[in-house]
């Protein structure tokens, strides 16, 4: 004999978020600022402190965090892997982001290129904390902004010359010995154009 369903009392209930990209109220640069923090676990996510997030993650405030975290608290179940992506072998849609590469992203390729050059010069001395701290924090968010499609134009222009500026200061560094002198120089000039990176990236 057939049971009749009874009422559904969690109709209000959201499907079960499958990654980050699911979870409403999350624009692209905040998705790939979380995915590149590591926080691509939903489990892990969802037992997350207020506090770890906003200290590994670029941008993101305490109000933003814990929404992230209401919102992931109300399912009893989420995986643990994001989805794997669909195979793709065609080489197209590459060629096409390579033909097509923007001012911005050439500059965030620039950008990275020295501060990976940066950091081999460094590790033939003694890296200062403060300056440690600051080229990881400008490292995540020229990555967002590699990425981001939200950027009105004169956001566009402050990002290039945040970007220009950064690679200036670091090729007038290298020129020099790498001494704590001149990493607190370095400190100090980079300091503006990363507080000006942040307000982009949030």
């Amino acid at each position: 004999m057939d049971v009749p369903p009874s009422s559904d009392t969690t109709t209000n209930v959201p499907p079960t978020p499958q990654s980050v990209a699911d979870i409403p109220g999350l624009g692209p640069i905040r998705i790939r600022a979380l995915q590149k923090a590591g926080w691509t676990n939903l489990k892990k996510l969802r037992e997350a402190k207020v506090e770890a997030l906003c200290a590994t993650v670029p941008g993101l405030t305490p109000i933003k965090a814990k929404y992230i975290l209401d919102y992931l608290a109300q399912f009893q179940s989420l995986p643990a892997k994001p989805p794997k992506p669909p195979n793709a072998e065609s080489t197209e849609p590459i060629k096409e982001v390579v033909s097509g590469a923007n001012p911005l992203l050439r500059l965030c390729v620039d950008v990275l290129y020295r501060i990976s050059m940066l950091t081999i010069a460094l590790m033939e001395e003694e890296v200062r904390p403060k300056l440690l701290r600051e080229i990881k924090q400008i490292t995540g968010n020229v990555d967002i902004l590699a990425y981001a499609k939200e950027l009105t134009a004169e956001q566009q222009d402050r990002a290039e010359g945040c970007l220009l500026g950064i690679c200036h200061q670091i090729d007038d560094s290298t020129k020099h010995k790498l001494n704590r002198k001149t990493q607190g120089d370095l400190t100090e000039n980079l300091a503006p154009y990363s507080a000006v990176l942040d307000s982009l990236v949030q």
